[in-house]
């Protein structure tokens, strides 16, 4: 705990209320979810957007025009 900055009586004072899980317990269970879904997203990407993949113009300008996803495949 030490080496990541934790300060668990600090996290315990703040998750008492919401929860009685020791706050161990609960960030590390965060923390497994949290690397999950980025794993999750890392693979997601790689099938949608191979090593070889390069975006065409059209692509490029509609992503920073609009914000939103082009490619669907």
């Amino acid at each position: 705990m030490k080496v990541a900055d934790w300060d668990t009586a600090r996290t315990r004072d703040i998750i008492a209320p919401i929860t009685q899980e020791p706050a161990l317990a609960l960030l590390t269970r965060l923390n497994r979810t949290v690397r999950d879904t980025a794993q999750a997203a890392r693979q997601r990407a790689a099938t949608t957007y191979p090593e070889d993949y390069a975006p065409s113009a059209d692509e490029v300008s509609d992503l920073w025009t609009t914000g939103a996803e082009v490619r669907t495949s």
